[in-house]
This record gives structure tokens, sequence and C-alpha cells, in this order.
């Protein structure tokens, strides 16, 4: 079910049936995802859920079977992190493949700007020029999941700052893949434009971390990567002030 470009896994729907799934870096403890192909052994029952659904209820009303999965103070606790995370931000031990997602961007990026609008199934969003992100290049773009007509529903965008951080928006047209979101209230730490969000920070025992802010806004799911910021509240508010200005 992993895709091998991207940090992406993906899940399918059927009658109201859960697969479990996770989307981006963390979202097997944040997100359930709907979205074929799907593996019928893996579904679970979860009330109201139907495409295009964005769905954020208390873990206690969340199967058991997911609710241990889905708790991302439970992780921490797990892996002794738990007195470095704020109210702004989660932190876990960082996965190498969650460290390695600009390399496997890179290895599929189109540097054609004007190729964007037609690549992707839906309006495409932009990071635009701010405070934050004065002198920050847009380097390209990466195509994720099934094509219909060449266009993709899940679409990255990468940019690079001056002082050598990396960011990458994640776009996906979830309604139009007729997917559904899942997602445990306790876990949201972040507001985007009104919209709920969750902000997860992985580090590895070398001080490398990526960052990773997920929300959405209509019909889009978007999630921003970024790497090369310190673990610390002032980084959260800065990645929190790009989200809140994605347009």
């Amino acid at each position: 079910m992993q895709s091998k470009s991207t940090s992406i896994r993906r899940a399918g729907q059927l009658a109201g049936l859960v697969l479990i799934a996770s989307f981006g870096l963390m979202s097997s403890l944040r997100a359930q995802v709907l979205e074929p192909p799907f593996d019928p052994r893996l579904l679970f029952q979860i009330p109201n859920q139907t495409p295009g659904s964005v769905q954020i209820i208390p873990l206690a009303d969340l199967p058991p079977q997911l609710r241990e999965g889905f708790s991302l103070e439970a992780k921490q606790r797990r892996e002794g992190l738990a007195e470095r995370g704020t109210a702004q931000y989660f932190v876990s031990n960082a996965e190498p493949y969650a460290l390695a997602l600009f390399n496997r961007l890179d290895s599929s990026m189109i540097s054609d700007r004007s190729a964007l609008p037609g690549a992707f199934n839906g309006r495409v969003a932009d990071i635009p020029s701010t405070a934050d992100t004065q002198g920050m290049v847009w380097k390209g773009f990466a195509k994720e999941g099934p094509l219909t007509n060449e266009q993709s529903k899940r679409i990255y965008q990468v940019f690079a700052s001056p002082s050598g951080e990396m960011y990458a928006l994640l776009q996906w047209n979830f309604v139009a893949a007729g997917a559904s979101i899942l997602a445990a209230k306790e876990n949201m730490n972040a507001t985007i434009n009104g919209q709920p969000g969750v902000m997860v920070v992985q580090v590895d025992g070398a001080g490398q971390s990526m960052w990773n802010l997920a929300w959405h806004a209509g019909e889009y799911w978007f999630e921003l990567f970024a790497s090369g910021l310190p673990v610390s509240p002032q980084s959260a508010a800065k990645i929190l002030r790009i989200a809140s200005s994605v347009r």
C-alpha cells in the first residue's frame, strides 16, 4: 500500500467501513484516510464515515483497535519525549523514511511551473511572499498517486529559503478522490485560518528534524513539511504563520 516515491500511504472505503492507513509523516496517529484501492481485511466500522467527509472525534469514540495508535500523546510517552512537546507541537522519534522526504521528492520533481496547473485535479494553492517567506524560491513539484489523464489528486510543491530551510506543501483533493478523513480531537494542537490542525516534529539522535503541520480547507487536505529548523516554539510559530498564508 505504501508509495515508494513519497511518504503517503493510501487506503480505501466500502459502505462506511474504514481502512487503517496513514497519510504524511504521522497520520497513522492523527488521521484516517479512505481512498481506493483498499484491502477489505483491514477495515473497521466507524459511524458516519462517508466520501468527502471530515470527522474530528474524541479518542474514546474510536474503535478500541485505533485508540492507542491515534494518540500522539501516548506515542510521546512511549518514546520518552513527552516533556519535549508543547501545546504547539508534538515531538516524536524520527523515522529515516520521513527525514528523506526531500530526497525522494527531488528524484521525481518537475521544475516547469507552467506545467503545474495541468498536473493537478483542482485549484493549485501557493505560498505567497510574506515576512517569513521573503526570498523563498519555488523549486518544483511532484505528483503522487494514480493519474487520470496525467492529472494527480495529490501534489507536492517544494520551496527553498535563502537560509537553507526546505519546505514542501502537500495538497490533496480528497473530495475528488472520494476519500474521507478521520482525526482524533485530542491531537488537534493548531488552528489554521479557523480550521483545526496537528503539528508534529520528528527528531533523530543526531538532531535532524522534520516538521509536519496538517489541516484541511474545503475539499483539500494540506500538509506543510519543513526541515532545517530548530525544535522550538519559535519554529512552530513560523510554520503556523506560513501555513496560514497558503492561498
